[in-house]
């Protein structure tokens, strides 16, 4: 298993470069993203040659959203009140599955909705918190059709607005699968409008480039986030709204499953 894993963390269109000696040509020019979604990803991963030929007005930023920047439309939501939990050999996080949700029924309200579910889509790195995800939007009756992926499960694909799940939060530092660079690229290049990311800020910037991303991009609290930037949560319903508030008891509530992690002290 030692020696695949070289192989493993390699694509498999960098395999068969390597093995046929072929000469790939790179397309240097993107016509997915909002202009202020690429910066990152053409300075870390592709030399800062990555040039766009899309316009900001061609990508609107979904006004259900309260961006903290109005000109990047992209936010990193700091969840330092989550923890991961283990099930089996893969790891859950049921804040970030919570406030995910949350985020899902704001940009589809019940009535008139800009957005349609096939123009959101969620990505995480664990299949334990796809599933934590889908379970949680079936209890809300939100709206079918938001696709919900694992990262290796979106590659190649696209949608208007991403949220993404990091999930790893532990005093340990540990953020397995994250520290693949070519996952990271997966993960901040499927957006075409607008991205929401969720993580454990400490954790998270124990790696140095996940560290540099944070502080490069517009950051919030997770409680500012709800609070702020969820510009249409009166739209919920009295039923999704008790629910809503049944199932964020691990925010305040001090007693910890058996299969948490310990999470930070304040």
């Amino acid at each position: 298993m030692a020696e695949a894993k070289p192989l493993l963390e390699r694509s498999f269109f960098q395999r068969v470069l390597e093995n046929l000696n072929i000469n790939s040509i790179m397309l240097d020019t993107q016509y997915r993203m909002h202009p202020a979604l690429i910066d990152f990803p053409s300075k870390i991963f592709y030399d800062d040659a990555l040039k766009t030929g899309i316009k900001p007005e061609q990508r609107p930023t979904p006004q259900e959203i309260n961006f903290i920047n109005k000109q990047i439309p992209l936010m990193f939501v700091d969840v330092d009140e989550g923890y991961e939990r283990i099930h089996g050999s893969n790891i859950f996080n049921k804040e970030e599955a919570e406030l995910v949700c949350q985020t899902i029924q704001t940009l589809l309200p019940t009535r008139q909705p800009n957005l349609s579910p096939i123009d959101i889509g969620v990505i995480t790195p664990y299949a334990r918190q796809v599933k934590e995800i889908v379970e949680k939007l079936s209890a809300m009756k939100v709206p079918k059709g938001v696709e919900i992926r694992t990262v290796d499960g979106f590659q190649g694909r696209e949608k208007n607005v991403v949220l993404i799940s990091l999930v790893r939060s532990n005093n340990d530092n540990e953020i397995g699968f994250l520290i693949n660079e070519q996952r990271m690229n997966v993960l901040l290049t499927r957006a075409k409008c607008a991205m929401i990311v969720f993580g454990n800020k400490r954790t998270l910037m124990a790696n140095s480039l996940w560290k540099l991303w944070i502080e490069g991009v517009p950051n919030v609290s997770s409680t500012r986030f709800v609070n702020e930037c969820l510009t249409k949560q009166n739209q919920i319903t009295d039923q999704h709204q008790s629910s809503s508030r049944k199932e964020t008891k691990p925010y305040t509530n001090n007693k910890k499953p058996s299969n948490y992690r310990k999470t930070y002290s304040k």
